[in-house]
């Protein structure tokens, strides 16, 4: 959000309401919370930004010189967490990229239902990276699935085609048609659907036997 005027003497007219003046900046540390406060809801009006939130949390104050800055910068730590400074097209930039510190100025500026509406964009953004970040975890899995799944597969048929079933012992036979039928299923699935139902390990390490058994006909 961004308030703008045009006129340099409206400008003008607003920093000489909210004490934006070089004689003022000296005797901010004096300031009360109250007066602070609408000392930073002029410096707002006058020469801060906040950018849309949704793409990036940034607010920014253009000062005119680099004390002016600082000071502000003072200001701001006594409410919340510290600002940085640098410089745009010769105006000095008082920011914070911290979500944290732009909800506390906008509540201390009385702006509270902005800062409810930052609260929401933010909460609605992490919502969405964790499922993001899941969906990415789980298509992770689905991969690891279906290329162990391949494996296993070629394995059994190659040792089915050299010798038939009859090459398999009894406790890799079973598995060894569940996977052929099931080729979709994890290995915690497989071995829910045994007759002696294994855990995860369990069915991963008759995998290997069928796998040191194909080995051998590879050879």
């Amino acid at each position: 959000y961004t308030a703008q005027l045009n006129e340099s003497s409206d400008v003008l007219d607003v920093f000489a309401e909210f004490f934006l003046d070089d004689a003022v900046f000296p005797k901010l540390s004096d300031f009360s919370q109250d007066e602070l406060s609408f000392f930073l809801c002029g410096a707002y009006l006058a020469c801060g930004t906040v950018l849309d939130p949704t793409r990036e949390y940034r607010m920014e104050f253009a000062v005119r010189d680099e004390n002016q800055a600082y000071r502000l910068c003072e200001q701001i730590s006594r409410i919340s967490e510290p600002a940085a400074i640098t410089m745009r097209k010769k105006q000095y930039l008082v920011y914070t990229k911290s979500s944290e510190c732009i909800e506390d100025l906008m509540i201390f500026m009385g702006a509270k239902l902005s800062a409810m509406e930052l609260m929401n964009i933010k909460i609605y953004k992490d919502i969405r990276n964790q499922t993001n970040r899941r969906s990415n975890c789980e298509t992770a899995n689905i991969g690891k699935t279906v290329a162990a799944s391949l494996a296993q597969a070629e394995d059994i048929r190659l040792v089915k085609e050299k010798a038939g079933w009859e090459a398999f012992p009894e406790n890799l036979l079973e598995i060894a048609q569940l996977r052929l039928e099931n080729p979709e299923m994890s290995l915690s699935e497989l071995g829910k659907l045994l007759k002696n139902p294994l855990s995860r390990s369990g069915v991963n390490h008759r995998f290997e036997k069928i796998r040191e058994l194909a080995d051998h006909y590879r050879k």
